[in-house]
């Protein structure tokens, strides 16, 4: 157990990146995820940390997962709106959480701006 070896996380995040941008994903979305894995490390949570880069890159080789997550609304209500997650098919979480988030900020703006704004069904 003596011969630990230190990489540092910049460079780590670097070639999580590169790895995952080489399998697809957005240059913003694969160091996104880069990111998030090696603070799991940093924070001690090796089990949600870079251990899981090759599982992520597995599923996305093999279709299981998609590279880009592109938000859909179903349900639009105003600052309301339904964006399940599983109708394109399996993302890496980080990336949609941050796609629904944003989705949210903008509806939330937009319903401030137009609070009279009619409510719709898509499907």
């Amino acid at each position: 157990m003596g011969n630990s070896h230190r990489i540092d996380a910049t460079r780590l995040i670097d070639f999580a990146t590169a790895v995952y941008a080489g399998a697809g994903l957005p240059e913003a979305d694969a160091r996104l995820v880069a990111d998030t894995l090696v603070q799991a490390d940093l924070w001690g949570h090796q089990s949600h940390g870079v251990l899981r880069l090759g599982w992520y890159l597995d599923r996305l080789r093999h279709g299981v997962m998609h590279p880009v997550t592109i938000p859909e609304v179903v349900v639009n209500a105003g600052a309301i709106a339904n964006a399940p997650s599983g109708r394109r098919g399996a993302t890496l979480g980080r990336t949609r959480a941050d796609s629904q988030t944003a989705l949210t900020r903008n509806r939330s703006a937009a319903a401030k701006a137009s609070p009279e704004a009619s409510a719709t069904r898509v499907f």
